[in-house]
């Protein structure tokens, strides 16, 4: 290693370039994380909604928004079939979390999105 300050100057470029790179890397990963939190309180394709219990708002396709709704079963007992009765089958399929349509919902939803979170005190 010299002691010039060209011989530093050189030796430090790809180090200096080697930042700018994680730079723009960061910044890329700042707006896909902006882009990302922006959409997600956006509706999204029923195909990619999580069945796995979380609650969720559903679009259907006669143009209303059905809430708290979630892929399982819907919660019902009335003794027979260990909880189960013949109105509500035991399979999973789309459940109306306010039971507005007796359990299962009677369209299948093209939409999904997060229940919003609620409004600061």
């Amino acid at each position: 290693m010299s002691d010039t300050p060209e011989t530093d100057a050189h030796q430090r470029k790809p180090e200096m370039a080697h930042d700018h790179l994680w730079s723009d890397f960061a910044r890329k990963l700042e707006r896909e994380r902006d882009e990302a939190r922006r959409n997600i309180r956006t509706w999204q394709p029923i195909a990619t909604a999580p069945k796995d219990g979380t609650k969720m708002d559903l679009w259907m396709p006669s143009g209303h928004r059905v809430t708290n709704c979630y892929w399982g079963r819907p919660e019902h007992s009335c003794g027979e079939n260990e909880g189960y009765c013949d109105s509500h089958p035991d399979h999973d399929g789309w459940v109306d979390g306010e039971d507005f349509m007796n359990g299962y919902t009677t369209q299948e939803p093209t939409h999904w999105m997060p229940i919003p979170k609620p409004p600061c005190p």
